[in-house]
This record gives structure tokens, C-alpha cells and sequence, in this order.
């Protein structure tokens, strides 16, 4: 009985923490436009934030190396499948440096969204600050920040999806 009163205290207390998190980026004066850049995909194509404007975006920062991104891109990918004939776009952005070996792992994990390369540091440390991988970030249609997940995570859960779900279906003025 203890034990069961200490674990909906901590739940109430995780879903305060995350509903701030989000009221705190739609809040309309602290908002963050996400940073523009060009990053080519393993086949040389570009790619710039600024042409998915209209559409929300997600933004997953990850490496060959990184056991958790590995272990959370199936659930991006169905994320993929399952929102992008809705509008939403998934952007994959590795700091591998070798091609071969992003290729490698886009194989074994049957990726179908499109992956970028970052080898820099420019986009992942200078514009985005990004310390942890992996790191997913969500952006609005008008191209905010509206929430940021550093860490492996299931990103196909229920929460996620209605996140989206809201994302989608948000007007934008």
C-alpha cells in the first residue's frame, strides 16, 4: 500500500515535469525557432530544415556506435510509416564520418526515412547543442522547438503518438 501511493506520487510528479515541458515550449514569447542547415544524405542529396516549413518535423541525432539510438530507430521508423503520408517528416542526422558504415546500419535496421550526415559537430553541438545521444527533437510547423528527448526512448508509445497527433492536426496562424 506504501509502495503503490509512493509510485503514483513519483508518476504525478514525471507527468508535471513533462506537461511543463511542453506548455513551457508553446508558450508563444519563449518559443525557439529550430535552426536552419543543408546536410547531404548518404547519397549526396541536400537537404534543408527550412523546405519541410508546414510540416512538422523530427530531428533524431544518432551514431553507428550508440547502442540506445540503434535500439530506438525501429520505433522512429514506425513512426515514419505510420504519420509521413500525414505530413510529418523524420530526419535522421548521424555523426558518423564513414558512409559505409551509416549504410550498414540503415540496412540491418530497414530505415526507410531519410538519414543526413554530420560528421562537423557544426549542426549537432554548435546549433543544436546536443550532449547526449540519442537526441530527438520535435519541431511544429512553423518550425519551433516544441520538445526535446535526449536518451533511448520508445518513441512509438501512446504518448508520443497523440504528441504527434497534435502536431499534425495544430493550424498554423
Amino acid at each position: 500500500m506504501k509502495y503503490s501511493r509512493l509510485y503514483s506520487i513519483l508518476f504525478q510528479i514525471i507527468c508535471l515535469l513533462f506537461l511543463s515541458t511542453v506548455s513551457f515550449a508553446s508558450d508563444a514569447s519563449k518559443r525557439l525557432l529550430a535552426p536552419d542547415f543543408v546536410l547531404k544524405d548518404i547519397d549526396g542529396t541536400s537537404h534543408k530544415l527550412a523546405h519541410y516549413r508546414g510540416r512538422p518535423v523530427i530531428l533524431n541525432f544518432w551514431a553507428s556506435w550508440c547502442v540506445e539510438c540503434l535500439e530506438e530507430m525501429p520505433s522512429l521508423e514506425a513512426l515514419y510509416k505510420g504519420f509521413h503520408e500525414r505530413g510529418l517528416m523524420v530526419l535522421g542526422i548521424s555523426i558518423d564520418r564513414d558512409p559505409a558504415k551509416i549504410r550498414s546500419v540503415l540496412n540491418k535496421i530497414n530505415v526507410s526515412y531519410p538519414v543526413l550526415m554530420e560528421p562537423s559537430g557544426e549542426v549537432f553541438i554548435d546549433s543544436y547543442a546536443v550532449t547526449k545521444l540519442p537526441t530527438t527533437i520535435f519541431i511544429d510547423k512553423e518550425g519551433y522547438i516544441v520538445l526535446t528527448i535526449s536518451g533511448g526512448e520508445n518513441l512509438n508509445s501512446k504518448k508520443i503518438r497523440a504528441y504527434i497527433e497534435g502536431l499534425i492536426l495544430r493550424e498554423v496562424p
